[in-house]
């Protein structure tokens, strides 16, 4: 539930306290999971900060590359970044 509290407040522009939750499910999360990453990028790419998302997205997917929606959180960064430049 922490990592939807996440994804909720950033939606709603509370990123301090999205990004609150997120540190709260990496603390939980067993080492070496793709998981808390992916919400670190979420919130990141939420706040157009997309090369730390970026740099977020790559770890999860180097850590569990079969995660469906780190794969399409990735796309979806990579195009954002490609629409910047």
């Amino acid at each position: 539930f922490k990592s939807y509290s996440a994804s909720l407040e950033s939606e709603l522009g509370n990123y301090e306290e999205a990004l609150l939750y997120a540190n709260q499910v990496l603390a939980m999360s067993e080492k070496g999971t793709a998981n808390p990453q992916v919400v670190f990028a979420d919130i990141y790419f939420k706040m157009d900060t997309l090369q730390l998302a970026k740099k977020y997205i790559d770890k999860a997917v180097a850590l569990d590359p079969k995660h469906i929606i780190a794969q399409g959180l990735k796309r979806t960064i990579k195009k954002s970044i490609k629409d910047t430049l």
